[in-house]
């Protein structure tokens, strides 16, 4: 499809939220041996095992590197559909394309600027240029028209929207030095609301400590409903989480809606800390260019790092006494939805989870490319669609 010379917002385009129904769920395979052990074997296992659980309430398209795609493209599982997509990584939120709606229900996607997380200098590998080309690749394959972002560097973790407009981001991602120096603060939110069709952005200092995306909104905030967010936050002092915690809370605590209306705010606990292990660190392949993975290394998990399906929700799970305090909270957080925790370490050894590795094909989407047969599963268990 083409490339498109105008605006989104100037089209009438708008970001949907998650939480709207869905044609179907965007991934990528791991493959690499510098951020995936064992050349990314445990990885793809527990990626397909997230696939199979996501499934059970939408279809699943997911991107496969060149060099796999022989062992994948015979391969038959219950609403997955495997297609060739090359790549330098397997980060579908940050790298695949973003999808945006009109009123009409067309379907259009943007292709932000990638520098894998912060360029020459502070990003995590390197070459990048394959993940710079994903979006567009992905677009072309479902037959949708995209908007280039040149502007404006940007993943898709970098923020949240709701149904109303309502945008959240993280000061300490978004005005990085490794992501637009050159451009102040003012200039970042124009354009990020103009390219997401959003109103009003709600800026949050701080994400999860050691965060190596640069804190990512998406593994500390996220949005249930309009103006309701649900938050990370850890009550141990001892914990170096705590502070970072503290300053999002009062950010929300201080932040209105569009309407100037308080935000409904939500909290979830934090699991306790989870390092890299040796042997977890040993079966890494070291390259130039890419960042290391040493052993005692503090890794971000998040509960939040969450992803919304058609009637559900797929969490990560970290084996420990806090996963049940936070599948309770969860659950009385979305009633209407099933909640399914799911063991996500190794994706989480590669520094991202569940959310980072999943990309959200809005209603209507499908019907443009080569998966006209593939249904969309029942999403009555969903909020509204957006109102905008």
């Amino acid at each position: 499809m083409s490339k498109l010379l105008s605006s989104p917002k100037t089209d009438g385009y708008f970001m949907p939220p998650e939480y709207a129904p869905h044609d179907g769920t965007l991934m990528l395979l791991p493959f690499r041996g510098d951020v995936w052990r064992n050349q990314g074997k445990e990885a793809r296992e527990c990626f397909l095992k997230i696939a199979e659980a996501i499934s059970e309430f939408e279809p699943v398209f997911i991107g496969v590197h060149p060099t796999l795609f022989n062992d994948y493209k015979a391969k038959t599982l219950p609403n997955i559909t495997f297609f060739e997509c090359d790549s330098d990584d397997a980060w579908a939120r940050d790298v695949g394309p973003t999808f945006i709606v009109n009123q009409q229900g067309d379907i259009r996607s943007l292709d932000w600027t990638f520098n894998a997380y912060g360029g020459k200098e502070h990003g995590l590998y390197s070459p990048w240029d394959k993940d710079d080309k994903v979006a567009s690749f992905i677009s072309d394959h479902f037959k949708i028209d995209y908007y280039r972002i040149d502007q404006l560097v940007m993943e898709g973790g970098a923020f949240h929207i709701d149904e109303n407009g309502l945008v959240l981001a993280t000061e300490y991602n978004l005005l990085h030095p490794g992501r637009n120096p050159r451009l102040p603060k003012e200039i970042i939110e124009k354009e990020l609301l103009h390219a997401l069709g959003g109103k009003k952005l709600i800026w949050l200092p701080r994400g999860i400590y050691n965060d190596e995306t640069k804190e990512h909104v998406d593994n500390v905030v996220t949005f249930i409903g309009p103006g309701h967010v649900l938050l990370a936050y850890a009550t141990d002092v001892r914990d170096a989480q705590q502070p970072l915690s503290e300053k999002t809370m009062a950010a929300l605590k201080a932040a209105t809606d569009l309407d100037g209306n308080p935000l409904k705010i939500t909290t979830v606990t934090m699991p306790k800390a989870i390092h890299r292990t040796y042997f977890e660190s040993a079966a890494l392949t070291a390259t130039n260019g890419s960042k290391k993975r040493p052993m005692n290394e503090r890794l971000a998990a998040s509960y939040l790092n969450l992803y919304l399906v058609n009637g559900g929700v797929i969490v990560p799970k970290f084996n420990q006494k806090f996963d049940e305090i936070a599948l309770e909270q969860l659950t009385a957080a979305f009633p209407d939805r099933k909640v399914v925790m799911l063991d996500s370490k190794e994706v989480l050894l590669g520094g991202g989870n569940i959310h980072c590795i999943t990309q959200q094909i809005p209603q209507g989407a499908v019907r443009y490319g080569p998966y006209k047969h593939q249904s969309r599963r029942d999403s009555s268990g969903d909020v509204s669609s957006s109102k905008r």
